[in-house]
């Protein structure tokens, strides 16, 4: 299987390399930029090469930037080591600009920011959408910054082609090549392995933002109901770039908590220029019939052959839009700070006003609470009661007294207050017997 391999110097000089007795083309659908990893053997300097071109007969595999350069030499030759990415690697190396734009359209930050690096293709499903004020903080790429404005506007985020044009799209269905090993098929991909992967670590449940006055207070549902009845919450301070609507904060993390819960690793023989979002039909007996999308794609050349590896996802959690961004689906939830008030009122009164918590001491009156009373005054008005109604000889009275407010028992609980209850008990006693 021959692979082609052309140079591009400083001096934009075209060279021809040998075959590599190694290659590794690493494709994501999350990633702008394509990895190559290469070993070739080469005599003589190749300090000035910026570029390098894969191809495999009509199929070009990989055109991109050098990174990297080792040259070395052993007992079986000399060798050349070559890393490398497609020209969306400048979008993650260059960092933008931080600002606060207002009306802010895709369109207008691809132009200001994208074609200076050399940027040209951009397809979008609606070019009139903005964002009112987007608020770019320090530390983003260019790319990160263009994926989080897509995120607000379209509620999907970009991708690059093979053409080196941006999308926003994603995952589909269309024209799905089929993986199966059944005997009875024709034209399909034969696997030599496959992994069905079920990850209920993933998904989350929950989000949770912190609201302007610092309580988390804001929720945000898993809008699939939580199918696989998971619990798992996250807390979050709203980032700056999802001011005014951080629903589609929340959604984007749930997405891609989705997006790990169900996937598949496939090894097939031979070389497969497949690119990342490409539909898959996935046929097994661990799987069943399912559709999936490829979203990673690894090819793999060695002097003894090669392989195709692919990483799968599920299409349905790949993020697409369904909760309107100007209106997000997302509730304040104050069920914190007024459930604290309203389930104990006068016990949290007391705390903050650095009394005791009260003692649910009662007597002869039928167990009302002394509320408002430090524990001594309670307890003497208890005991005062108690002899009173010893003394009157109620026996009857207190004696359900006793049993609906329990002091007796609460008494024996605290030797302070059984010393002060010991009297009226003796005498309650005395009075049951006589009568």
């Amino acid at each position: 299987m021959s692979i082609e391999l052309l140079g591009l110097t400083l001096g934009n000089e075209t060279i021809s390399l040998k075959e590599p007795s190694s290659m590794v083309i690493t494709r994501a659908w999350d990633s702008p930029a394509w990895q190559l990893d290469i070993t070739l053997p080469h005599e003589g300097p190749l300090d000035d090469l910026t570029k390098i071109q894969v191809k495999h007969g009509t199929d070009a595999l990989f055109a991109g930037l050098c990174d990297e350069i080792v040259r070395s030499v052993d007992g079986n030759g000399a060798f050349v080591s070559i890393s490398a990415r497609t020209p969306g690697a400048l979008l993650c190396d260059n960092e933008a600009l931080p600002k606060t734009y207002t009306d802010l359209t895709a369109q207008a930050y691809f132009n200001a920011e994208l074609k200076t690096l050399g940027f040209t293709g951009l397809s979008l499903p609606n070019t009139t959408a903005s964002a009112a004020t987007f608020q770019l903080g320090k530390g983003h790429s260019v790319w990160e910054a263009f994926c989080i404005l897509c995120f607000r506007l379209y509620g999907r985020e970009p991708h690059i082609t093979a053409g080196n044009t941006v999308v926003v799209e994603t995952l589909t269905g269309d024209d799905p090549i089929i993986i199966s090993n059944a005997v009875n098929e024709t034209g399909v991909l034969r696997y030599c392995s496959l992994e069905y992967i079920t990850r209920r670590s993933s998904p989350l449940s929950t989000i949770v933002y912190r609201d302007a006055g610092g309580a988390y207070s804001q929720l945000y549902n898993n809008p699939f109901g939580n199918e696989q009845q998971v619990r798992r919450n996250r807390y979050i301070i709203p980032a700056g770039e999802y001011t005014g609507n951080p629903a589609l904060d929340a959604y984007r993390r749930v997405m891609k908590g989705q997006l790990g819960l169900h996937s598949a690793r496939v090894t097939v023989p031979g070389l497969h220029n497949i690119a990342p979002g490409q539909a898959i039909y996935l046929k097994s007996t661990i799987s069943g019939n399912r559709l999936m999308a490829a979203y990673q794609v690894k090819i793999i050349y060695t002097e003894s052959g090669c392989l195709t590896r692919l990483v799968l996802a599920d299409p349905a959690y790949t993020p697409e839009l369904t909760v309107d961004p100007a209106h997000p689906a997302i509730t304040y939830q104050p069920r914190r700070q007024s459930r604290r008030k309203q389930a104990e009122p006068a016990l949290f009164r007391r705390r903050r006003n650095g009394l005791r918590p009260m003692l649910r001491l009662a007597g002869a009156d039928g167990g009302r609470q002394a509320e408002g009373l430090r524990p001594n005054a309670q307890i003497s008005r208890l005991v005062t009661k108690c002899n009173n109604y010893a003394e009157l000889g109620a026996a009857g009275a207190f004696g359900s007294g006793e049993a609906e407010g329990k002091n007796g028992k609460n008494g024996a609980k605290n030797p302070e207050i059984s010393a002060f209850l010991q009297p009226g008990r003796e005498k309650m006693t005395q009075n049951r017997q006589n009568a």
